[in-house]
């Protein structure tokens, strides 16, 4: 009877785990903390902004990731940061008052981020967004620091938008050559959101989540 009781509970713990969007492995679970990493520098203006809202709103509702935890860091000028959590309202509303500014302090995005998943047991998943290049620090700078971290089970999930993107230094600062998305256009966003939030709804031997480079 013991057992059947042990069960029970265990396929209880289970649907509650999945209800709150957790990936189910054998009798181990991913959790995520996600922080939306998105480039609001000059050259983002118009169209391209306002694509990449959309696309970031759309994210934080799919279906595939509920009740994970996600946080924002817009960069542009200096950065901004809406932390960690479970409150998709309050994040969606911080999204669509984003505005383009100047600058791409993308290092000092990174190192901001990386703070916020301290506290986190979830596994921390970093989306980068960007049209351009940092100038902050240097590229080889910003990969040290990410190969530091990456070396510390942080995931690095980078997407270049436009044609004048660095593709290779993208590519490198992601974490396997799947978590690298390019869009030619910000009308691709969208989709390209949607491919991110697929596959971090895959149970992790499905991923396309290869050893760091």
């Amino acid at each position: 009877m013991s057992d059947i009781i042990e069960v029970k509970k265990k396929q209880k713990e289970i649907l509650e785990r999945l209800k709150r969007g957790s990936t189910y492995i054998g009798d181990t679970y991913t959790e995520y903390s996600i922080m939306l990493l998105l480039d609001v520098s000059e050259s983002m203006s118009g169209k391209k902004i306002e694509d990449a809202k959309d696309a970031l709103v759309q994210f934080i509702g799919s279906s595939n990731l509920p009740d994970n935890e996600v946080g924002l860091v817009a960069f542009g000028g200096g950065i901004h940061t809406c932390g960690l959590s479970r409150n998709s309202t309050r994040l969606k509303e911080e999204i669509k008052r984003l505005e383009p500014d100047d600058g791409t302090p993308m290092m000092t995005a990174i190192e901001a981020t990386y703070k916020q998943f301290l506290t986190k047991k979830a596994h921390p998943v970093m989306v980068i967004a960007t049209d351009g290049q940092p100038n902050d620090a240097s590229e080889e700078e910003i990969w040290e620091y990410a190969s530091a971290i990456k070396k510390k089970d942080v995931r690095i999930i980078t997407i270049g938008i436009g044609e004048d993107v660095n593709k290779s230094f993208l590519s490198k600062l992601a974490s396997s050559p799947g978590d690298y998305h390019f869009a030619k256009a910000s009308f691709e966003l969208k989709r390209i959101y949607k491919e991110v939030a697929d596959v971090l709804a895959l149970p992790s031997g499905e991923k396309n989540y290869s050893k760091e480079r």
